[in-house]
């Protein structure tokens, strides 16, 4: 039998309770599968710093008067565990909005007073398997085949995900002149890994492009990551060149735009080294 951990976010200490009491029902019965181990917090605060140091396989979010604020709460769960999956319990009068929780990512809703622990056990399974494949199908199309590192879909969707205090955004291109297409694909693999190991252990690292990375990382100044870059391919004595562009990321502007800025500094940079070679 499987295990499943139920995070259930409910300020209402009845409705809390008969949650607990339902789960227990529906492991005692046999209703489900899973063995169900349930933890009750009050503080949607609480139930966030648990998701992003504990594991869990499923949020229970009680939701009283949906509204904006109600919206506002499901977003920060959903943002800061994306791979958990919500159930939302709403009152009856609320089917809408559980409704338009359902369109922005929730996987499932259940009316209070009008399910027990068969419905309940049963919502959980489901959501737990639906989101799973989902999530599965959503990382195979957030991932670059050839290096495992994000692609440019999934480094948005990580980025958008992170907090961006004191953020940088870095671009290095791999310049492999005239070299044979057997030798670019060596210097290729070469320069992925030492991108993947200069980064530091906090960073985002994607390909964007045939020979292009980019790095996103907690820093104020792009210097120590250029530098490790470079210090790698001189110990390894690699044969390309390196092309750097570099942006700050504030938590008020927009991805796009900062790779727009470190995108025009690497075509400078570019055109300044091949001004240089003439």
């Amino acid at each position: 039998m499987g295990r499943a951990r139920v995070l259930t976010i409910e300020r209402e200490l009845d409705d809390a309770r008969f949650l607990d009491e339902a789960l227990a029902e529906a492991q005692e019965t046999r209703e489900t599968s899973l063995c169900l181990d349930g933890l009750h917090l009050e503080d949607v605060g609480d139930a966030i710093a648990v998701l992003g140091s504990e594991p869990v396989d499923v949020v229970l979010l009680g939701v009283h008067d949906g509204g904006r604020e109600a919206l506002e709460v499901f977003l920060s769960i959903r943002n800061s565990a994306p791979q958990v999956p919500v159930i939302a319990v709403v009152d009856a009068g609320d089917r809408e909005f559980a409704r338009t929780l359902l369109r922005q990512g929730a996987q499932d809703y259940l009316v209070r007073g009008e399910f027990d622990y068969m419905p309940l056990a049963r919502a959980i399974e489901n959501a737990i398997e639906r989101h799973r494949v989902l999530w599965a199908a959503q990382n195979a199309s957030m991932f670059d085949a050839s290096t495992g590192l994000l692609n440019e879909r999934g480094f948005a969707i990580a980025a958008n995900h992170r907090s961006r205090e004191s953020a940088v955004i870095v671009l290095c291109e791999l310049d492999f002149g005239d070299a044979a297409p057997d030798a670019r694909d060596l210097m290729f693999v070469q320069g992925t890994g030492i991108v993947r190991e200069a980064a530091p252990d906090d960073a985002l690292v994607a390909r964007l492009g045939p020979a292009r990375f980019s790095i996103l990382a907690p820093l104020n100044d792009p210097e120590p990551i250029r530098s490790s870059i470079e210090g790698l391919a001189a110990c390894e004595s690699a044969e390309f060149g390196l092309r750097f562009g570099s942006a700050p990321l504030s938590s008020g502007g927009s991805l796009e735009s900062a790779l727009a800025v470190a995108e025009k500094r690497l075509c400078e940079n570019r055109l300044a080294y091949i001004g240089h070679s003439l």
